[in-house]
């Protein structure tokens, strides 16, 4: 039996004044009462840049809580 996949695509974007690097990407989803998690990493972000990446979860992704949780100041 093979478990179904939900992919969730975001668009992160630096609004910040200075490029970052190893911006981490949580996305958080309770799951028929259990919490799963499912992480990216951007390996760097340029000031004003976009990044599109997808976070890949078992259950159905709409409910999702989804946050850059950390990054690197070159």
């Amino acid at each position: 039996n093979e478990t179904e996949l939900f992919h969730l695509p975001l668009t992160v974007t630096n609004v910040g004044g200075s490029a970052v690097g190893q911006v981490r990407v949580e996305g958080k989803l309770n799951n028929q009462g259990r919490e799963e998690i499912a992480v990216t990493i951007i390996e760097f972000l340029p000031v004003r840049a976009k990044e599109e990446v997808v976070l890949v979860f078992r259950g159905e992704p709409s409910a999702a809580v989804v946050q850059v949780v950390s990054y690197r100041q070159p």
